[in-house]
């Protein structure tokens, strides 16, 4: 997932207008056309000022709808799997039930008195969300953003009205339908993209939000503000990783049919080739349940920041999997073993080795002659203050 940005193409706009004041221009040879160079100018800066302000949001495909209708209704099926259990303080899994519940309909998610001197007595920030048109590319499944910011004033109360949208490539999430294993991992998707809606709720409930200082002013706070050079997307995943992980380890045990292993292999230590990718290898003991059968369908359902495509190979009860890790980049591969009976869940750490510590680096040296040789400088320092005082007397 990823969030994006509004574009807009003012030239077509322009190109469109053009062509409406030559229609629409009485022709009179005795007369200069005066009126065209004036309209046209008025109607382009109030088409600019309109898309500067709104973020066009398509609507969805019936494909689009279809896919997003299973994906919620498999996850609010089971919400428990995308709760945190009370019981345990390590689960990092977030309640998204706020932001769901702001599905098509505003509601108050914050308020603030702000500061005396404002412009304003408090502000009032409310929010919801919908589906909108995939309109991404690249790999990724999902997004969110920004469509829109309303604001309305009455009575010295500031009330802001975010409008985001939420979109699916359904496309290819579609064809993950075939099995439990896609299902359950397309729901984990829907959780994913649900968890950047509520992180945004919680950042701008947080009453130390940099962005109520610009709200109390004559400003829209960008939702996504967390800090100066602090992306919010790369902030979020550091929270969302480990929840939909937890979530989608939750589901696939749940499931009569299925058998789930995560495995984790760090320090991969292969030579970087001509792309700056690593390779990796990961050898994983056959469970014993399978370990009697003569052929094993495998399936690689799930492949991020892997280049290209992983070999998986089981032999003398072993499968070994290897291939080529985008460099400096936590990957993750999902192997099905007799789909849907077992899978694998495997995490690939890259972590670069550490530069050699040089001695004959300059700061290596000074290091090394300061840990030798301070007796000689704060001897030095004494000398050199004795005579001062010397001299003074």
């Amino acid at each position: 997932m990823h969030r994006m940005e509004t574009k807009t193409s003012i030239d077509k706009l322009n190109d469109d207008l053009l062509e409406l004041t030559k229609l629409s221009t009485y022709r009179r040879e005795e007369r200069p056309r005066v009126w065209p160079l004036i309209v046209r100018p008025l109607l382009l800066v109030g088409i600019i000022a309109l898309t500067a302000a709104t973020s066009f949001a398509i609507s969805p495909t019936d494909a689009e709808k279809t896919f997003y209708k299973a994906m919620k209704d498999r996850f609010i099926s089971k919400p428990e799997f995308g709760k945190p259990d009370a019981a345990d303080s390590k689960d990092k899994r977030i309640d998204v039930n706020e932001f769901l519940s702001t599905e098509g309909t505003p509601k108050l998610i914050a308020s603030k008195v702000c500061p005396a001197g404002s412009s304003v007595d408090r502000v009032e920030i409310h929010a919801s969300f919908e589906l909108v048109h995939w309109e991404d590319g690249g790999e990724a499944a999902g997004a969110i953003k920004l469509i829109e910011v309303k604001q309305e004033l009455k009575d010295k109360v500031k009330k802001l009205i975010y409008r985001f949208g939420v979109m699916f490539n359904s496309e290819s999430g579609s064809a993950a339908e075939s099995n439990d294993f896609g299902k359950w991992n397309n729901a984990g998707l829907f959780y994913h993209e649900m968890l950047h809606g509520q992180l945004t709720y919680n950042r701008m409930k947080d009453p130390n939000w940099a962005g109520w200082a610009q709200a109390c002013k004559c400003d829209k706070p960008n939702p996504n503000f967390i800090a100066k050079g602090v992306k919010a997307e790369e902030q979020e995943h550091l929270t969302i990783g480990p929840a939909q992980e937890t979530y989608l380890i939750a589901a696939l045990r749940a499931q009569a049919n299925m058998s789930v292993s995560v495995f984790t292999t760090t320090g991969i230590s292969g030579e970087k080739d001509g792309d700056g990718n690593r390779a990796f290898t990961k050898e994983i003991e056959l469970p014993a349940n399978l370990a009697e059968k003569e052929e094993l369908g495998i399936t690689i359902i799930v492949k991020e920041n892997v280049e290209g495509e992983p070999t998986v190979k089981v032999k003398d009860q072993t499968v070994t999997i290897t291939g080529k890790v985008k460099d400096d980049k936590t990957a993750r591969l999902v192997v099905l073993l007799d789909p849907p009976g077992i899978g694998f869940l495997v995490h690939l750490t890259v972590l670069p080795p550490a530069p050699p510590f040089d001695s004959e680096s300059p700061s290596a040296n000074l290091e090394d002659k300061l840990a030798k040789f301070w007796w000689l400088y704060l001897a030095a320092f004494v000398v050199t203050f004795i005579l001062l005082m010397l001299r003074r007397k």
